[in-house]
C-alpha cells in the first residue's frame, strides 16, 4: 500500500504542483480510502520524505563507488 501511495503521488506530481495535491485526490489515485492513507502517513509531506529517502538509498547503493 505504501508503494501504491508513493507511485500515485509521483503520477500526480507529473500533472500538477505538489502544493495543489490533496490527500483525497491522492487516495483516489491510489484507489484507497483516506483512512488507509492515514494508517500509513500523516501528511503528503511524509510521503515526499519517504520518496526522497528511497531515492537517496538507490543512489547510494548504485553509485557509492564513484
Amino acid at each position: 500500500t505504501r508503494r501504491t501511495i508513493r507511485n500515485a503521488l509521483v503520477d500526480l506530481m507529473s500533472e500538477k504542483e505538489l502544493s495543489a495535491i490533496t490527500i483525497s485526490e491522492l487516495s483516489a489515485r491510489a484507489e484507497i480510502n483516506r483512512k488507509t492513507f492515514y494508517r500509513h502517513y500523516r501528511t503528503i509531506s511524509d510521503v515526499v520524505a519517504e520518496l526522497e529517502n528511497e531515492i537517496y538509498w538507490i543512489y547510494h547503493i548504485f553509485y557509492k563507488d564513484f
